[in-house]
């Protein structure tokens, strides 16, 4: 799992004119989105800002750079077993708005036993690590919690990165309890990176959005999560 993903509206006080409308949402205020991913620690390390506030979820996520790694055959170096099946793709926690894919895991809107009741549970509990982030941000930054004052998305965009930058950097304080990090560097084995031919870019698409992958994928974590349940008792 790399973390739970999500939307935050930022309302935009001093919008122009020509883009009132598309940057309304059904709150009736006008706004712009910002997408992101965010870990158990509260770590943001995604994050896609400017889509106007009439978006979803879903039209955001179709103009958003996160699975783009994936589609262009990326290796990302993961691997893990679940419920005994070797997997190298990851998964991202997500509410019942997100399609039926195999790299998002949504909760179950009528669970009829108790490991899929257990699996909700779970399952809605660590979805809300982004929420919180969102929450520390603008608790942290009450620009975020406010609406905008500035005329211009991109220096929208720029308050929110900054602004995400320092949240980071106080996690990672944190997390090496006032050390420096092992590293500042950039390693040595680096690549370029090198868009995929097309055909690859298609069947990795495909495989992707595969709602038969998406479905084994949760049935194998109900069942996991039940035998750690099992093994705690």
């Amino acid at each position: 799992m790399l973390g739970s993903l999500d939307c935050m509206h930022w309302f935009w006080d001093k919008r122009p004119r020509a883009v009132a409308g598309q940057s309304t949402g059904k709150d009736g205020k006008p706004s712009l989105v910002l997408e992101a991913v965010a870990t158990q620690d509260l770590w943001i390390w995604h994050c896609f800002f400017g889509s106007a506030g009439s978006c979803n979820d879903i039209n955001i996520l179709d103009r958003s750079p996160l699975l783009s790694d994936l589609y262009n055959d990326k290796p990302l170096g993961i691997s893990h077993v679940i419920n005994g099946t070797q997997r190298t793709t990851p998964y991202y926690l997500t509410d019942g708005i997100y399609p039926d894919w195999t790299v998002f895991v949504n909760s179950l809107s009528a669970p009829d036993t108790l490991k899929k009741k257990h699996f909700v549970r779970m399952q809605e509990a660590c979805r809300k690590d982004v929420e919180r982030a969102f929450g520390v941000l603008q608790g942290r930054w009450h620009i975020l919690a406010k609406p905008c004052k500035l005329w211009l998305k991109e220096d929208m965009a720029m308050a929110i990165r900054a602004c995400i930058i320092m949240h980071n950097m106080i996690i990672e304080h944190d997390r090496h309890h006032g050390s420096p990090p092992e590293s500042l560097t950039q390693p040595d084995d680096c690549v370029p990176f090198v868009p995929c031919e097309f055909v690859v870019f298609q069947t990795n698409m495909a495989k992707l959005r595969d709602t038969q992958g998406h479905v084994q994928l949760r049935n194998d974590l109900v069942e996991h999560l039940w035998g750690l349940k099992g093994k705690e008792e």
